[in-house]
């Protein structure tokens, strides 16, 4: 449905897979929450929130099916992806 802001968090990169580093953020997918585990700690509410493991399929389903959709019975559509540099926008939107 249109105007529904989801969350994706991307899997590590190469480089940060292989540095020692700790997790800063955590999904909480059942109640649609990102927690970001820094000082002071937040929390962001989505209407959905897509994890490190989620595949491109299943992104396109939940996400594009229903613009793709739109598209093809003569309505405009479009997908906002956006993010800080890094944050997984590329991956979110070609895949790994």
């Amino acid at each position: 449905p249109p105007g529904r802001p989801r969350g994706r968090v991307r899997p590590p990169s190469v480089h940060e897979g292989s540095a020692p580093c700790r997790d800063i953020v955590r999904v909480d997918a059942g109640n649609s929450i990102v927690h970001l585990l820094a000082e002071p700690p937040r929390n962001f509410a989505f209407d959905g929130v897509l994890g490190e493991a989620s595949r491109q399929e299943e992104v396109f389903e939940i996400v594009g099916m229903g613009v793709a959709e739109a598209c093809l019975n003569g309505y405009n559509g479009s997908l906002y992806v956006f993010g800080q540099t890094g944050s997984g926008k590329t991956h979110t939107m070609q895949g790994p």
